[in-house]
C-alpha cells in the first residue's frame, strides 16, 4: 500500500513540476494548483501514523493539520519574497510601505485562521499518538514533539509580533520599515521551516506507544548496562548485577566472596523482594554457575515504588545464613535504581505532571484559546469579535473535557 501511494505522490509531483510555471504566471487556472497541492498532502496523510489507526477522524485531522501548515508556511514564504522584492523596487517609499502593510494585513487574517486549525488538529493528533505523560517525556517521539511545540511557540510569538506591530510601525515611520518588516517575516518563516523539519523527524520515529514498549535508544543502552551493586552479608562481600533492571522479569547475577577474598562455591543464595508500601514478597532462588557465581531469571519488583532486596547466603556446612540488604526504587519510567539515586529530569517531570499536569494543561489551553481569539479577532469586524472569543472559549472547554477523560 505504501508503495502504491508513493508512486501516486511521485506522479502528482511530476505534474506539479510540469505545470508550475503556468500556475505561477496565471496561464493555468488557480483551482488546478489547489487540487495538485491537496493531492500531495493527501498522499502524505495516507502514509502517516494516523492512517495506521482505525477510524477516519485521525486521517481527517492529519489532512486538516497539513493543509493549515501548508497555508501558513507557503504564505509566509511568498510574503517574504514579495516584501523583499518590494523593498528593491522603485517608487515612493511611503507608497511601498502602505502596500507592504496591506500585504501583512491580508496575510495575517489567513495566518490566524490557519493557526487556529493547526492548533486544534495538532492537539487531536498529539492526543492520538501521545496520550500519557510517560509517552510525552520518556520517548524520543514525545521529546521530539516537545521540541516541535517549543519552536511552534516561538514561531507563533514571532507571527503575533509581526501581525500586531508591522502595520503600526509602517504607518508611523514608513521610511526603511519595508526592509525591516521583510526581515522579521523571514525570521518567522525560518522558525516555521524548523517546525516542518521536526514534523518530518516525527514521521520517521516509531509512535510513542510502541516506543514505550520497546524502550528508547537511551533506555536500551541502559538495559544493556543493567544495574550493578555491592553489599555485604554477614561480612561476605557480594557484588551483583540486575539486567535489564526494569520492572518485571530480570536476570540476577550474584558473586559471593569469603572474608579472605576467595570465592564461595556450593552455597544457597536466595533473593527476596519486599515492597515498603506493603504487599506480597517475591522470592527467587539462584543457581550455582561456578566460581562463586550464582544466577537466576525471574520476577522481582513487580510495581512502582520502594523495595528492599534481601540477599540470603547459606554457606556449606554453616546452618545460619548470612543476610544483606539493598534498598531499591522503581520510578514512573519502570527502571530499577538504588534508592536515593537522583532521577533524570524527565522522570521527575512525569511525577509532577501525574499530580498537577491536568490542571496546568487546562490553564495553558485556556490561555492559548483566549490569546488566539484576541489576535485573530483584530482582523475581523468589531461586531464579530465577541463571537470569535466565545468560539475560542468553547473550543478550550471541549479540549479540557477531552483532557479530563484522557489524563
Amino acid at each position: 500500500r505504501w508503495g502504491v501511494i508513493w508512486v501516486g505522490r511521485a506522479l502528482v509531483a511530476l505534474l506539479v513540476a510540469l505545470l508550475l510555471e503556468g500556475l505561477l504566471t496565471g496561464r493555468r487556472p488557480a483551482w488546478l494548483g489547489w487540487v495538485l497541492g491537496l493531492l500531495l498532502l493527501l498522499t502524505t496523510t495516507l502514509t502517516s501514523h494516523s492512517s495506521a489507526r482505525p477510524g477516519v477522524l485521525g486521517p481527517l485531522a492529519d489532512f486538516a493539520h497539513q493543509s493549515a501548515a501548508a497555508l501558513w508556511t507557503g504564505g509566509l514564504l511568498m510574503l517574504v519574497v514579495a516584501l523583499f522584492s518590494l523593498r528593491r523596487g522603485a517608487g515612493d517609499p511611503a507608497a511601498r510601505s502602505r502596500l507592504a502593510a496591506d500585504w501583512v494585513v491580508r496575510f495575517s487574517g489567513l495566518a490566524a485562521g490557519s493557526v487556529g486549525v493547526l492548533l486544534a488538529s495538532g492537539l487531536w493528533l498529539a492526543w492520538q499518538e501521545v496520550n500519557t505523560w510517560n509517552a510525552l517525556l520518556l520517548t524520543e517521539y514525545g521529546q521530539t514533539l516537545l521540541l516541535k511545540l517549543a519552536v511552534v511557540a516561538l514561531a507563533l510569538a514571532a507571527g503575533a509580533y509581526n501581525s500586531l506591530g508591522s502595520v503600526r510601525r509602517l504607518a508611523a515611520a514608513p521610511a526603511g520599515q519595508t526592509q525591516r518588516t521583510a526581515g522579521r517575516v523571514a525570521v518567522e518563516a525560518a522558525l516555521v521551516a524548523v517546525v516542518v523539519f521536526a514534523a518530518a523527524w516525527l514521521v520517521d520515529l516509531p509512535p510513542a506507544g510502541s516506543a514505550l514498549t520497546s524502550g528508547s535508544a537511551a533506555n536500551r543502552a541502559a538495559d544493556e548496562a543493567g544495574l550493578t551493586f555491592e553489599l555485604t552479608a554477614g561480612g561476605l562481600p557480594i557484588t551483583g548485577r540486575i539486567s535489564p533492571a526494569r520492572l518485571g522479569s530480570n536476570v540476577y547475577t550474584i558473586s559471593v566472596r569469603g572474608p579472605d577474598g576467595q570465592s564461595v562455591p556450593e552455597a544457597q543464595v536466595v533473593l527476596s523482594f519486599q515492597p515498603f508500601e506493603g504487599g506480597l514478597n517475591t522470592d527467587l532462588a539462584l543457581s550455582d554457575i561456578g566460581a562463586g557465581n550464582y544466577a537466576a531469571t525471574g520476577l522481582g519488583a513487580y510495581r512502582i515504588g520502594r523495595w528492599q532486596m534481601i540477599v540470603q547466603v547459606t554457606r556449606p556446612n554453616i546452618t545460619v545464613p548470612d543476610f544483606g540488604t539493598l534498598d531499591l526504587t522503581v520510578a514512573v519510567d519502570e527502571v530499577l535504581r538504588v534508592a536515593d539515586t537522583p532521577l533524570p529530569w524527565n522522570v521527575q517531570a512525569v511525577g509532577w505532571l501525574n499530580v498537577y499536569g491536568r490542571s496546568a494543561l487546562s490553564v495553558l489551553i485556556l490561555l492559548v484559546a483566549v490569546g488566539w481569539s484576541w489576535i485573530a479577532g483584530r482582523w475581523l469586524p468589531a461586531a464579530l469579535r465577541p463571537g470569535l472569543l466565545v468560539a475560542g472559549l468553547l473550543l478550550a472547554a471541549l479540549v479540557w473535557i477531552l483532557i479530563l477523560r484522557v489524563f
